[in-house]
């Protein structure tokens, strides 16, 4: 289910895109992470004369984005832990509806902000991600609307990994990320400081890991073998599958995987105070490592 932002996930912000997603920070209120903060301050004198309406276009998207991201995570406290395969797939289903929705409003935006842009480059970077979108994000989207068991959704995420067109879009919209990211700089002044950027890349891969451990233990029998957490060449992997990209600079910081209700997944960003959060059966995602979590 799309979310929560950034990689590819089973339930998670944002499967962004149908590949893991490492844009560059503040780059996704724009083009793909509804978890981002509005865009601060007013145009800047080197703006161009659409500065104002470019920047209030794209405070109204984040505010848009924020909305869903709110409606995501609504929709996975609902979920409950050790949820049956119908109940996964009913809020997967309506989940993916709704994105779809926020794609097509969020391809709308871009468009418009294009229209706003004099330079011919960031003009072209806007086109790319918007048609970006509508391949990755549109993608993931109808498969989660329309998927019939877990198991194929997991077989059709793992095909969609080793897709070339795919893996090449979403090199094409990383680079027009670099060229917007610049641009919103230059325009509307600071998108976000680290701090928060920080915390909203650990929600996500916390978020990542939690929601393919859901999935998992969706199809889980009695009596087989529990899934482990690791990293690996800059991806994230539950039970030996690939699940998304590592957010730069984190790692898992510990696990306590026991069961379909027992269960606890987090990670971290080593010097970054407050860069720890958790994904866990009981509450979802919260602040702190499994160990602390345990502790409460």
């Amino acid at each position: 289910m799309a979310m929560g932002s950034g990689t590819l996930t089973v339930l998670g912000t944002t499967v962004v895109a149908a590949l893991a997603v490492g844009a560059a920070v503040g780059v996704h209120a724009l083009v793909g992470d509804p978890t981002a903060k509005p865009l601060a301050g007013a145009a800047s004198e080197t703006s161009a004369v659409s500065g104002d309406a470019f920047c209030e276009l794209i405070g109204e998207m984040t505010a848009l984005g924020d909305e869903r991201d709110a409606a995501s995570k609504a929709a996975e406290a609902s979920l409950p832990a050790g949820a049956s395969e119908a109940e996964y797939l009913d809020a997967l289903h309506a989940e993916g509806e709704a994105q779809l929705a926020f794609v097509d409003a969020r391809v709308s935006y871009l468009e418009r902000a294009a229209d706003l842009v004099s330079d011919p480059a960031v003009a072209e970077a806007f086109a790319v991600s918007s048609r970006t979108a509508q391949l990755l994000d549109a993608k993931t989207a109808t498969l989660e609307r329309d998927v019939e068991s877990v198991a194929a959704y997991l077989a059709a995420l793992a095909a969609m990994e080793a897709d070339p067109e795919l893996a090449t879009a979403q090199a094409e919209r990383d680079a027009a990320n670099a060229v917007v990211a610049a641009y919103l700089v230059e325009t509307c002044g600071p998108i976000s400081d680290t701090d928060d950027s920080v915390v909203t890349a650990a929600k996500a891969d916390a978020m990542t890991l939690g929601m393919q451990l859901t999935a998992f233990f969706v199809v889980w029998l009695e009596g087989e073998p529990l899934p482990e957490v690791r990293v690996a060449d800059g991806s994230y992997y539950v039970a030996g599958i690939e699940v998304g990209e590592v957010s730069e600079g984190f790692e898992i910081a510990d696990q306590s995987i026991r069961g379909p209700s027992d269960w606890c997944v987090s990670v971290t960003s080593p010097g970054h105070d407050g860069a720890t959060y958790n994904f866990s059966a009981r509450l979802g995602v919260t602040e702190g490592t499994c160990a602390a979590l345990a502790g409460t």
